[in-house]
């Protein structure tokens, strides 16, 4: 592990100013080169110290343009052409670099593979959320639309659509009409009890069965008194 200085906030990791232990890959190919960290040295810790407030500064003004950047992207579509099996399996997965290269060109946003979250790799056809850093602690949320073609997309995108609406209106008519919900419940706590009672039919129909066998039984019982006589 190495120490930095962080110049810059990063997620899950800490705020300007702050000393961190990372990974040296880490500090290497990504805090230093991005202008994030600085090594942790005297003479850096020195020189930071002395530069706070403009780095404070300049971080400010990264966290404004970001923050816009953010309510330009948020619920914002990006669509993905693959091929996969007939159960949704994609043949290989959408890569992060996948995903930033699609973003600048069908948003016109330059966004780098770095910058997407990829926490769980996409491997199936869907419709799925998709976290971008874009400066610190400000992210923004867009929608991967992974599929086979670019109608099966629109599909796709509808049937979202059209569940978001139904579930909308059930929500709609639960709060004007409250008593239908409570009629649902009631019903859902009647079905126990209804199949309780047919549970407990098949043995009333044993009991039945077996009156005849008893029947039976007395009859003979009286034959063979008849035939002692």
């Amino acid at each position: 592990m190495v120490q930095v200085i962080l110049i810059e906030r990063v997620e899950k990791l800490g705020k300007i100013g702050d000393v961190v232990e990372v990974k040296p890959g880490y500090a290497r190919n990504f805090l230093l080169p991005k202008n994030k960290a600085l090594r942790s040295t005297k003479e850096n810790l020195v020189a930071f110290e002395n530069r706070r407030a403009d780095i404070e500064a300049q971080d400010g003004e990264k966290s404004s343009v970001a923050s816009r950047l953010a309510d330009t992207l948020n619920g914002k579509e990006i669509i993905l052409i693959r091929a996969a099996s007939e159960s949704g399996q994609l043949y290989g997965s959408v890569t992060a670099r996948d995903i930033a290269t699609e973003i600048t060109t069908q948003l016109s946003q330059n966004i780098t593979r770095n910058q997407v979250i990829l926490e769980v790799p996409v491997k199936q056809l869907g419709i799925f959320p998709q976290k971008i850093n874009l400066h610190g602690d400000v992210n923004a949320i867009i929608e991967l639309n992974v599929a086979k073609t670019e109608d099966e997309a629109k599909t796709q995108r509808q049937k979202l659509i059209d569940a978001a609406n139904k579930q909308k209106a059930k929500a709609e008519r639960m709060a004007e009409k409250p008593w239908e919900q409570e009629a649902e419940k009631a019903d859902a706590a009647e079905t126990p009890e209804a199949d309780a009672k047919t549970a407990d039919a098949p043995e009333l129909e044993a009991v039945a069965d077996d009156a005849p066998q008893a029947d039976n039984a007395e009859t003979a019982d009286t034959e063979a008194t008849d035939e002692k006589t």
